[in-house]
């Protein structure tokens, strides 16, 4: 029997307001979908509380993971890798970069890179030692010029303040590690 477009018979026809009507009829009345919606949440919860070994047809997929409820490992790996292709193909049909096409143009702006270090290079997303360091230093003279580092302690020689009592702090910190027999300086071998 063919499916039927459109509602069903008339406003007194029976079959108004049941599953059957909305499903199988495709009938899209108020009373029609009203009743498929219930229908829809009991199966749901059925679902969700019905208990899980493993063998089911939809465990680890898509299905699994949002109609059946299902956490587990394979299940969520399924979510991903659908959640992932379903964000993919919206991008394509937006006209946007997918993430792989951004991670190759990055790539291939940072392989063309000259210089590193530089503000050009750490805006590209290079993370080299050079520009790690060019990062730290632009982050550490922010503290200094924001008030939030403390002078006169060896942490804001270290983030590049050469003031008087900065220079004296680091000098007594250094000293002091030396003392301790730490790694900043080469321990002297002593002859006997």
């Amino acid at each position: 029997m063919a499916r039927m477009k459109g509602p069903i018979g008339g406003p007194e026809d029976p079959r108004h307001g049941t599953f059957n009507g909305y499903s199988n009829l495709l009938c899209r009345c108020d009373p029609c979908k009203a009743t498929a919606k219930e229908v829809n949440a009991i199966a749901k919860v059925e679902r969700f509380t019905r208990p899980k070994t493993g063998k089911e047809h939809w465990h680890g997929t898509y299905n699994g993971y949002h109609n059946y409820n299902c956490r587990c490992g394979p299940c969520t790996a399924g979510n991903t890798i659908r959640s992932r292709e379903l964000r993919i193909r919206s991008l394509i049909r937006k006209g946007l970069p997918t993430p792989e096409e951004k991670r190759l143009d990055k790539e291939f702006a940072i392989s063309k890179l000259k210089a590193h270090g530089t503000p050009k290079s750490v805006e590209i997303g290079c993370r080299c030692s050079k520009c790690m360091t060019y990062i730290t230093k632009k982050f550490n003279l922010r503290r200094l010029s924001e008030g939030r580092a403390i002078h006169g302690k060896a942490s804001t020689y270290s983030y590049g303040c050469r003031c008087i009592d900065c220079k004296l702090a680091n000098k007594i910190y250094r000293h002091e590690q030396y003392a301790r027999g730490g790694n900043r300086y080469p321990r002297k071998k002593v002859s006997k």
